[in-house]
């Protein structure tokens, strides 16, 4: 049956060529790699660097190591592999330039005179890992395209073809403090991540604890306490932002000193400012086995917003601690049709997120076409039918919605998805009984491949 919105009281809701080095011959070697091992569509190529600051922001960590004056892995890459313009609404004419790299991808959101070339958010590695992991790929500030997780690219080790069992970055989906936006202040506090994915979930405290968690390629978790006594392989540090313990052979990465260059020659200082280089952990360490030139391997992996770190303890010195390449695999997964949804366009309204996965919370807020009445603060009394991929009208249970004296005409609903919810397109029309004018919404509710997505709400 339809459900009939009554009126409700407000709620309060919440330098240009001065590096000579261009390596030539190894420019087409990357390249051809990255086409014989990731299927890499033609367009990817070894380029130069788009922009000086590209350059110079590469420089401080990896010129060092191209020139092998130090031995460490790299922070980004020999080199960009592949450059482009992508959509994102607060860059001029909507598009800003990018450039990938091994590790990363550079973006120029907001160039000179929006931007400080001296601040070390001018240049930005993008939320790459984050994307990667709850499928949606940021387009804006505030705008979000919803897409199928990287279920089949392994976060560690060899590719999928010759690697099937490795956990993907899927498989971490549960585990992954989300942050979607919800776009009320009152919905219930969130659960655990395992029972309400898709919002912000924390750990306690484990300072001087082992890393004993292993990670299977479903996402479900195991222990291992041999594991644990690695030496480097417990927490020693305790992110308040997003709750996530750190452990000490990854805390000792981010915050060490060496060679770097700064623009004049070599000198010795932090290798990198690692909140904006990596952002914050959105897990805590993990174990997996995963295949690392075709050899089983024990890696500790922990995924922060924009990079993954891995500890191989079986790695030579130096090169036990590095980051997963995640600018190949997002540009592996961000240019390949068959993470894509096709979701209808919203009609009069906004919906966050557009797809998700079983226990996830749907926000919609239409747009101001409701009749609104001053004196009682109030919006026209509405008709909410949500229909199943089926086409039967949904039995929904509660709906939240809210109305606010300073959005007047508006309407804003809350849908938490089940476990037991039909998989498929669902369609949300909302209708003003006085009125008749109708915002009409669509959203996804999906499963992973490959990773269970099928725990209680």
């Amino acid at each position: 049956m339809p459900m009939l919105l009554k009126r409700l009281p407000e709620l309060n809701l919440g330098g240009q060529g001065w590096l000579g080095l261009r390596l030539g011959m190894v420019s087409l070697l990357l390249a051809g790699l990255a086409l014989a091992l990731f299927g890499l569509p033609d367009t990817a190529q070894a380029d130069r660097f788009a922009s000086t600051a590209f350059e110079n922001y590469w420089a401080r960590a990896d010129l060092p190591v191209v020139t092998r004056t130090v031995k460490r892995g790299y922070v980004w890459g020999s080199e960009p592999f592949y450059t482009t313009y992508e959509e994102y609404l607060e860059s001029p004419n909507q598009r800003r330039l990018v450039q990938y790299f091994d590790k990363t991808r550079m973006e120029l959101t907001r160039p000179v005179p929006d931007g400080n070339p001296s601040s070390p958010f001018f240049v930005t590695n993008g939320l790459l890992a984050k994307e990667l992991i709850l499928g949606t790929t940021q387009l804006g500030d505030n705008h979000f395209l919803s897409r199928v997780p990287a279920f089949d690219i392994p976060i560690a080790g060899d590719p999928v073809e010759i690697n099937a069992d490795a956990p993907t970055y899927a498989s971490f989906f549960n585990l992954s403090a989300a942050m979607l936006p919800s776009g009320f202040a009152g919905l219930p506090a969130p659960l655990p991540c395992t029972g309400n994915p898709g919002t912000a979930c924390a750990s306690n405290i484990r300072t001087n604890e082992p890393v004993v968690d292993v990670i299977y390629k479903d996402g479900s978790l195991g222990r291992s306490v041999g594991l644990g006594t690695i030496p480097g392989a417990r927490y020693v540090y305790y992110d308040r932002t997003l709750k996530h313990n750190i452990p000490q052979v990854f805390y000792d990465y981010l915050t060490q000193t060496g060679i770097i260059f700064d623009g004049h020659g070599y000198t010795t200082g932090p290798v990198f400012d690692w909140i904006s280089t990596f952002g914050y952990p959105i897990t805590d360490a993990y174990w997996l086995t995963t295949r690392v030139g075709g050899t089983l391997r024990d890696v500790m992996v922990q995924v922060f917003e924009r990079r993954v770190l891995t500890f191989t303890p079986t790695n030579s010195s130096g090169f036990q601690v590095e980051m997963g390449n995640v600018g190949r695999h997002y540009y592996q997964w961000r240019y390949n049709p068959k993470y894509d949804l096709s979701i209808p366009i919203c009609a009069f309204c906004t919906i966050t997120p557009q797809a998700a996965y079983p226990g996830a919370t749907f926000v919609i807020i239409t747009e101001p076409i409701f009749l609104y009445r001053p004196d009682m603060s109030t919006v026209e009394d509405v008709r909410v039918e949500i229909l199943r991929p089926d086409g039967k009208i949904l039995d929904a249970g509660p709906i939240m919605s809210f109305v606010a004296q300073t959005d007047p005409g508006r309407v804003r609903l809350a849908y938490t998805s089940r476990t037991t919810d039909m998989r498929g397109l669902y369609t949300v029309i909302i209708t003003g009984l006085l009125s008749t004018q109708q915002a009409k919404a669509f959203f996804y509710i999906i499963d992973i491949p490959g990773v269970n997505t099928n725990f209680g709400t």
